[in-house]
Protein backbone atom coordinates (compact mmCIF):
# COMPACT_ATOMS: atom_id res chain seq x y z
CA UNK A 1 0.00 0.00 0.00
CA UNK A 2 2.86 2.38 0.95
CA UNK A 3 5.48 1.52 -1.55
CA UNK A 4 2.84 0.88 -4.27
CA UNK A 5 0.61 4.15 -4.14
CA UNK A 6 2.26 6.92 -1.83
CA UNK A 7 5.32 6.51 -3.16
CA UNK A 8 4.31 5.26 -7.20
CA UNK A 9 1.68 7.19 -8.07
CA UNK A 10 1.32 11.02 -8.44
CA UNK A 11 -1.24 12.81 -6.22
CA UNK A 12 -3.00 13.80 -9.72
CA UNK A 13 -3.63 10.30 -11.25
CA UNK A 14 -4.85 8.98 -7.13
CA UNK A 15 -8.21 9.40 -8.48
CA UNK A 16 -8.54 7.38 -11.49
CA UNK A 17 -5.81 4.48 -9.95
CA UNK A 18 -8.28 4.41 -6.86
CA UNK A 19 -11.13 3.85 -9.54
CA UNK A 20 -9.64 1.61 -11.34
CA UNK A 21 -8.00 -0.35 -8.37
CA UNK A 22 -11.50 -1.80 -6.88
CA UNK A 23 -12.32 -3.67 -10.22
CA UNK A 24 -9.40 -5.14 -10.42
CA UNK A 25 -9.37 -6.51 -7.37
CA UNK A 26 -12.36 -7.66 -7.40
CA UNK A 27 -11.70 -9.76 -10.57
CA UNK A 28 -8.68 -11.42 -8.98
CA UNK A 29 -10.89 -12.15 -5.93
CA UNK A 30 -13.59 -13.45 -7.89
CA UNK A 31 -11.16 -15.57 -9.59
CA UNK A 32 -10.08 -17.48 -6.16
CA UNK A 33 -11.81 -20.41 -4.90
CA UNK A 34 -12.63 -18.29 -1.21
CA UNK A 35 -13.47 -15.19 -3.30
CA UNK A 36 -13.11 -12.35 -1.01
CA UNK A 37 -11.82 -14.21 2.14
CA UNK A 38 -8.26 -14.52 1.63
CA UNK A 39 -7.78 -11.04 0.27
CA UNK A 40 -9.58 -8.68 2.81
CA UNK A 41 -6.30 -7.25 3.97
CA UNK A 42 -5.72 -6.24 -0.04
CA UNK A 43 -9.64 -5.01 0.18
CA UNK A 44 -8.49 -2.70 3.33
CA UNK A 45 -5.58 -1.05 1.59
CA UNK A 46 -8.03 -0.92 -1.75
CA UNK A 47 -11.08 0.54 0.30
CA UNK A 48 -9.01 2.83 1.99
CA UNK A 49 -7.07 4.29 -1.34
CA UNK A 50 -10.92 4.58 -2.81
CA UNK A 51 -12.69 6.33 0.24
CA UNK A 52 -9.99 9.03 0.23
CA UNK A 53 -10.37 9.76 -3.44
CA UNK A 54 -13.66 9.59 -2.85
CA UNK A 55 -13.87 12.32 -0.20
CA UNK A 56 -11.52 14.57 -2.40
CA UNK A 57 -14.05 14.42 -5.34
CA UNK A 58 -16.81 15.25 -3.46
CA UNK A 59 -15.74 18.08 -1.81
CA UNK A 60 -13.32 19.30 -4.26
CA UNK A 61 -10.31 19.14 -2.65
CA UNK A 62 -6.95 19.27 -4.42
CA UNK A 63 -8.16 17.54 -7.62
CA UNK A 64 -7.71 21.06 -9.55
CA UNK A 65 -4.66 19.23 -11.81
CA UNK A 66 -6.26 15.26 -12.32
CA UNK A 67 -7.25 15.04 -15.95
CA UNK A 68 -10.37 14.84 -16.69
CA UNK A 69 -11.72 15.56 -12.94
CA UNK A 70 -15.54 16.56 -14.22
CA UNK A 71 -15.68 12.90 -15.12
CA UNK A 72 -14.47 11.48 -12.12
CA UNK A 73 -17.71 12.36 -10.36
CA UNK A 74 -19.57 10.33 -12.87
CA UNK A 75 -16.99 7.15 -12.84
CA UNK A 76 -17.38 7.06 -9.15
CA UNK A 77 -21.01 7.57 -8.93
CA UNK A 78 -21.16 4.23 -11.60
CA UNK A 79 -18.65 1.72 -9.82
CA UNK A 80 -20.74 2.29 -6.54
CA UNK A 81 -24.31 1.23 -8.34
CA UNK A 82 -22.51 -1.75 -9.97
CA UNK A 83 -20.39 -2.71 -6.56
CA UNK A 84 -24.29 -2.01 -5.11
CA UNK A 85 -25.57 -4.18 -7.45
CA UNK A 86 -23.27 -7.28 -7.08
CA UNK A 87 -23.07 -7.50 -3.62
CA UNK A 88 -26.46 -7.51 -3.68
CA UNK A 89 -26.59 -10.08 -6.01
CA UNK A 90 -24.17 -12.14 -4.10
CA UNK A 91 -25.54 -11.36 -0.65
CA UNK A 92 -21.77 -9.92 0.07
CA UNK A 93 -21.14 -7.05 3.06
CA UNK A 94 -24.86 -7.20 4.35
CA UNK A 95 -26.53 -4.16 5.59
CA UNK A 96 -23.26 -1.95 4.53
CA UNK A 97 -24.19 -2.66 0.68
CA UNK A 98 -27.19 0.21 1.93
CA UNK A 99 -23.62 2.85 2.26
CA UNK A 100 -22.33 1.69 -1.57
CA UNK A 101 -25.71 2.85 -2.93
CA UNK A 102 -25.91 6.34 -0.66
CA UNK A 103 -22.03 7.05 -1.81
CA UNK A 104 -23.59 6.33 -5.48
CA UNK A 105 -25.91 8.54 -5.02
CA UNK A 106 -23.95 11.57 -3.61
CA UNK A 107 -21.26 11.22 -5.99
CA UNK A 108 -24.39 11.45 -9.01
CA UNK A 109 -25.52 14.74 -7.22
CA UNK A 110 -22.00 15.95 -6.96
CA UNK A 111 -21.35 15.16 -10.71
CA UNK A 112 -24.56 17.53 -11.36
CA UNK A 113 -22.94 20.33 -9.46
CA UNK A 114 -19.75 19.78 -11.39
CA UNK A 115 -20.91 19.26 -14.99
CA UNK A 116 -24.13 21.95 -14.92
CA UNK A 117 -22.98 24.84 -13.32
CA UNK A 118 -26.92 26.35 -13.34
CA UNK A 119 -28.48 25.83 -10.09
CA UNK A 120 -32.20 25.18 -10.79
CA UNK A 121 -30.84 22.56 -13.25
CA UNK A 122 -28.73 20.73 -11.06
CA UNK A 123 -31.39 20.74 -8.94
CA UNK A 124 -34.02 18.90 -11.51
CA UNK A 125 -31.24 16.40 -11.69
CA UNK A 126 -31.23 15.51 -8.88
CA UNK A 127 -34.78 15.00 -8.98
CA UNK A 128 -34.81 13.31 -12.27
CA UNK A 129 -32.03 10.79 -10.24
CA UNK A 130 -34.29 10.23 -7.41
CA UNK A 131 -36.90 9.36 -10.17
CA UNK A 132 -34.86 7.26 -11.66
CA UNK A 133 -34.00 5.55 -8.64
CA UNK A 134 -37.84 4.60 -7.80
CA UNK A 135 -38.56 3.57 -11.25
CA UNK A 136 -35.37 0.95 -11.11
CA UNK A 137 -36.68 0.04 -7.94
CA UNK A 138 -39.84 -1.40 -9.80
CA UNK A 139 -37.92 -2.72 -12.24
CA UNK A 140 -35.65 -4.92 -10.67
CA UNK A 141 -37.87 -5.12 -7.60
CA UNK A 142 -35.50 -3.74 -5.19
CA UNK A 143 -37.71 -2.02 -2.60
CA UNK A 144 -33.95 -0.64 -0.71
CA UNK A 145 -33.03 1.62 -4.18
CA UNK A 146 -36.83 3.62 -4.01
CA UNK A 147 -36.46 3.66 -0.38
CA UNK A 148 -33.25 5.44 -0.90
CA UNK A 149 -35.14 8.31 -3.65
CA UNK A 150 -36.06 9.48 -0.34
CA UNK A 151 -32.82 10.91 0.34
CA UNK A 152 -32.31 12.41 -2.84
CA UNK A 153 -35.66 14.17 -3.26
CA UNK A 154 -35.08 15.82 0.31
CA UNK A 155 -31.45 16.91 -0.89
CA UNK A 156 -33.76 18.39 -3.74
CA UNK A 157 -36.36 19.96 -1.62
CA UNK A 158 -33.83 21.82 0.22
CA UNK A 159 -31.05 22.65 -2.09
CA UNK A 160 -34.04 24.49 -3.88
CA UNK A 161 -35.20 26.09 -0.86
CA UNK A 162 -32.00 27.33 0.54
CA UNK A 163 -29.87 27.77 -2.48
CA UNK A 164 -31.39 28.02 -5.99
CA UNK A 165 -34.38 30.79 -5.12
CA UNK A 166 -32.33 32.85 -3.61
CA UNK A 167 -30.54 34.91 -6.31
CA UNK A 168 -32.82 33.91 -9.39
CA UNK A 169 -34.80 36.33 -11.22
CA UNK A 170 -38.60 36.00 -10.84
CA UNK A 171 -39.17 33.93 -14.15
CA UNK A 172 -36.75 31.54 -12.77
CA UNK A 173 -38.26 31.05 -10.22
CA UNK A 174 -41.44 30.58 -11.13
CA UNK A 175 -40.19 27.96 -14.19
CA UNK A 176 -37.48 26.07 -11.26
CA UNK A 177 -40.31 26.10 -8.40
CA UNK A 178 -43.17 24.64 -11.81
CA UNK A 179 -40.64 21.90 -12.83
CA UNK A 180 -39.44 20.54 -9.55
CA UNK A 181 -42.81 20.53 -8.24
CA UNK A 182 -43.97 18.38 -10.96
CA UNK A 183 -40.53 16.14 -9.93
CA UNK A 184 -42.15 15.68 -6.93
CA UNK A 185 -45.59 14.90 -7.70
CA UNK A 186 -44.00 11.99 -10.31
CA UNK A 187 -42.38 10.72 -7.44
CA UNK A 188 -44.95 10.65 -4.68
CA UNK A 189 -46.97 8.80 -7.69
CA UNK A 190 -44.11 6.29 -7.96
CA UNK A 191 -43.63 5.89 -4.18
CA UNK A 192 -47.51 5.51 -3.77
CA UNK A 193 -47.50 2.61 -6.25
CA UNK A 194 -44.20 1.05 -5.10
CA UNK A 195 -46.13 1.34 -1.49
CA UNK A 196 -49.06 -0.44 -3.06
CA UNK A 197 -47.76 -2.87 -4.29
CA UNK A 198 -45.30 -4.23 -1.33
CA UNK A 199 -48.54 -3.78 0.63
Amino acid sequence: FHAGYIESVPREWGPWVGFLLVPVIAVASIREEDGFGSRWPVWVAVGAIFVVNYLRIIFDTDIHAVPAKQLLPVAYSLLLYLGYWFCRQKDLLGIATVLLLFMGHISAMAAALRLLHVPIIESVAWGVLAIACLGLSFFVKDRLIGQSSLAVFGATALKVLLSDLSGASTIARIVGLVVIGAIFYAGGMLYQRQLAKTE
